[in-house]
């Protein structure tokens, strides 16, 4: 059986893989020969580093499906006349939140494991563009942010 301290980068995402596509604890442990308790730990660490993405609630469901069930019938020609569009915001200097690393506890001060900062982020900004069957629509950088709203 492999211990906590002995796992390599690889092994650690083996851990993590199986657990997300919902192998239980049980299963990794006989497939892959880890403990239990490295795999809750492995685990723990992972899932205290990512972040989830926004739920859809019952409400927001059901108004998907309305809305699909309302455009079953379209034809190719119908959605000719759509027009797409979404947002983007980049970073520029590197993502929001935290990075997560795997190092040894002799590793913590090796420049190897370290990433420099710049205060405030870096700064970001936000575009915006469309797409419809027959054209592309400019990007346009966008000077206030957007919300879900």
């Amino acid at each position: 059986m492999v211990g906590y301290p002995d796992l390599s980068e690889f092994e650690r995402g083996v851990i993590v893989g199986t657990r997300e596509v919902k192998y239980s604890i049980s299963e990794v442990e006989i497939k892959f020969g880890f403990l239990r308790t490295t795999i809750s730990r492995v685990n723990c660490e992972y899932r205290k580093s990512a972040e989830d993405p926004p739920l859809l609630t019952v409400r927001h469901k059901a108004l998907r499906l309305s809305w699909a069930r309302q455009h079953r019938h379209w034809t190719v020609d119908d959605w000719k006349h759509v027009a797409w569009s979404d947002e983007s915001r980049f970073q520029l200097n590197r993502a929001d939140g935290r990075v997560r690393v795997w190092r040894q506890p002799h590793e913590s001060m090796d420049a190897t494991c370290q990433q420099g900062t710049v205060q405030a982020g870096g700064g970001s900004f936000m575009v915006q563009g469309m797409c419809s069957c027959c054209d592309m629509g400019a990007l346009i950088r966008l000077n206030t942010s957007l919300t879900g709203t």
